[in-house]
């Protein structure tokens, strides 16, 4: 490495010229931690003013302006005047870079580096550094360090393998890594005198280079020129950092803020086959997995914590670091380690939402809304859409039959028409066979075309009110919302003057099904929140979209919609003409089955229950709609269990 690699520090004008540019982030270290805290909370929300500043870090006007000066003078921070006339502060870090320092960005100091020493020497130097190995043999089984000790020797495997261990929750050993030739061991506790975060072990007869941390540090006094060669690998591996995350990785490590962290570990942990290693904060530790290790972070020192999630992560393992709903200094620095911050606090903690993270919430800490977020981690949520329909869309009974009894997961549910019907009381907490007896008990009160027939005037706005029909939905649903579902509901009704289709998802219950079960033309329409809505089966008939509004990850529709007019055919309806009801749905059948298209590509999988005999008006028929749909969802199983299967 040539002398010009240097020349920043021995001219004192190369060095404010970059400091005219912006910093780089290795140099926050140079700075006192009052300072450091001072200059990422500005960049967390810059511009900010002098009051804003001292109110979120809890100090006095005199000692921030005083700070604020310093840093200013030194050339860390710029201050003008904004619109309004005040004087506002912004950060110069990594200006050149066209890029601000995120917040928490000290933490990735923390992070475990690959540091190539003996390449980063010059030529002159390389050879008198290399005499201060030594080469050691270690047996099989022999162990090298142990977690918790004082980093006081770094290795270089030359032959052989060491692995890196820590314990399980059931306390035995657990393989977080395996290195292998030129792999190196204890770097980062010998640099920066901290304890080791975990046991290393020979696999097998193992040749390895040592070098003792008095060794080192005698040589860095000695060649100051090393050190500054070494910085200057770390501000590149940092600067590499912020290339985008793998897809897989996407949503890992995780925090969970709140009781709860240690069972979403397990309930990951159950779900995948890859390792999940939970870093406790907060005392959650939750029942043994083979796949789940188990790290007790409450003594350890953050830099060490940072190390073992950084590993983790880049050997394809999912992290989960478990804290309680205080916010403290340890948790501060590993946060702004996180892709996504859970919060089970249930708004105790509001502190949470300054955190510049990704944060998720969830209605309960309760197996099914742990399982979903699991899944949700991982990116395999599953949605269910229900094709609309009146009779027909018993065969949803029968697939949901099916589902349930394989314990296919579902978190979403999205439908209309009487489909919409059963996805709301399964959201409700009902299982499958209530649904199914209760609709063959009362096949007779389902008929949304019974009740008083309004015939008469042409302004008349249905021909039926669907009286029975509706009051058995409301002996079911009663006062129940949106919000009180088990299971995330969609539904899609059309605005009968707008014309266009409207997604329901809040309010009472009862009055979004009443317009799901309103057949245009046919039904009375329903008034809800200021707007006349029926049946969205001529819109949006299967409600996909809805389901990728809401990012859904895996999608599957059970259709109800048979081809236009294939219950009609002579050779299954005989030669009498069909009454009004049975006639206009299948005149309507064509409009039907062409909407029902218009997002079929975007769906992973569709159970189609062979249902094409049936009239849209055979409500007599319950039991063997419901049949159909079992038959139909278990020939879909084996592809069901593969898109579940398959890893994220």
């Amino acid at each position: 490495m040539s002398d010009e690699a240097f020349e920043w520090v021995k001219e004192d004008s190369v060095r404010v010229a970059r400091r005219q540019q912006g910093f780089s982030v290795t140099e926050l270290l140079d700075l006192s931690e009052p300072a450091r805290e001072l200059l990422i909370e500005i960049t967390r929300r810059e511009p900010v003013t002098l009051a804003t500043l001292a109110t979120a870090l809890k100090r006095t006007l005199i000692d921030v302006e005083t700070q604020l000066s310093q840093l200013v003078t030194q050339g860390w921070v710029d201050t003008f005047e904004d619109e309004s006339g005040e004087w506002v502060y912004r950060a110069r870090l990594a200006r050149d870079r066209k890029r601000l320092l995120p917040p928490g960005i000290w933490q990735v100091l923390d992070e475990r580096w690959t540091v190539p020493i003996l390449r980063l020497f010059p030529d002159a130097l390389r050879e008198e550094f290399s005499r201060h190995f030594q080469l050691r043999s270690y047996e099989p089984g022999a162990t090298l360090f142990r977690s918790g000790t004082w980093g006081e020797r770094m290795y270089i495997v030359e032959a052989g393998k060491i692995q890196l261990l820590v314990q399980n929750q059931a306390g035995e050993p657990f393989v977080v890594q395996e290195v292998g030739t030129g792999g190196m061991l204890g770097e980062i506790a010998v640099l920066l005198g901290e304890q080791c975060p975990y046991t290393a072990q020979a696999t097998e007869l193992a040749q390895v280079w040592t070098l003792d941390k008095s060794e080192l540090d005698r040589f860095l006094r000695e060649h100051p020129s090393v050190g500054l060669a070494v910085r200057h690998e770390l501000s590149r591996h940092l600067r590499s950092l912020g290339s985008a995350t793998e897809p897989s990785q996407a949503n890992n490590p995780v925090v969970v803020v709140g009781k709860g962290g240690g069972d979403l570990a397990r309930h990951l942990a159950a779900q995948t086959n890859r390792s999940v290693m939970l870093v406790d904060l907060a005392g959650d530790q939750p029942e043994t997995l083979p796949n789940l290790a188990y790290l007790d972070g409450r003594g350890m020192h953050s830099r060490n914590i940072a190390v073992t999630i950084r590993e983790q992560v880049e050997s394809g393992a999912w992290v989960v670091i478990a804290s309680s709903h205080q916010m403290t200094d340890q948790l501060m620095r590993l946060i702004g380690l996180a892709s996504v911050i859970v919060d089970l606090t249930h708004d105790s903690a509001p502190w949470l939402r300054a955190v510049g993270a990704e944060r998720w919430t969830a209605p309960s800490t309760t197996p099914l809304h742990l399982a979903r977020l699991a899944r949700k981690l991982r990116r395999r949520t599953v949605g269910l859409v229900l094709s609309g329909g009146y009779a027909r869309a018993m065969a949803h009974l029968g697939v949901l039959d099916i589902l349930n009894r394989s314990q296919v997961p579902i978190d979403a549910l999205a439908s209309c028409g009487y489909g919409a019907v059963w996805a709301a009381l399964y959201a409700s907490g009902r299982t499958p066979e209530e649904l199914i007896s209760a609709a063959i008990q009362q096949a007779h009160n389902l008929r949304p075309f019974g009740g008083r027939l309004r015939l008469g005037a042409a302004s008349r706005p249905g021909l039926h009110d669907a009286r029975p029909a509706r009051s058995w939905i409301q002996s079911m649903v009663g006062e129940l919302g949106f919000s009180d579902l088990e299971t995330p509901l969609y539904l899609a009704v059309a605005d009968l003057l707008g014309g266009e289709t409207v997604c329901l998802k809040q309010g009472p219950l009862f009055s979004a099904l009443s317009a799901c079960v309103a057949a245009p033309g046919l039904v009375t329409p329903v008034r809800y929140d200021d707007r006349w809505f029926v049946d969205s089966v001529l819109s949006d008939p299967l409600p996909v979209d809805i389901l990728l509004e809401e990012r859904t990850d895996i999608l599957i529709a059970s259709s109800a919609i048979p081809a236009p007019g294939a219950h009609l055919r002579p050779s299954q309806g005989g030669t009498q003409p069909p009454d009004l009801v049975t006639g206009w749905l299948g005149a309507c059948d064509a409009v039907i089955h062409e909407r029902s298209l218009q997002f079929l590509s975007h769906l992973d999988l569709v159970i189609t229950p062979d249902i094409a005999e049936f009239s849209d008006a055979a409500f007599e028929r319950t039991q063997e709609l419901v049949e159909r749909g079992r038959q139909a969802a278990e020939a879909a199983l084996p592809r069901i269990q593969t898109l579940l299967q398959r890893e994220e």
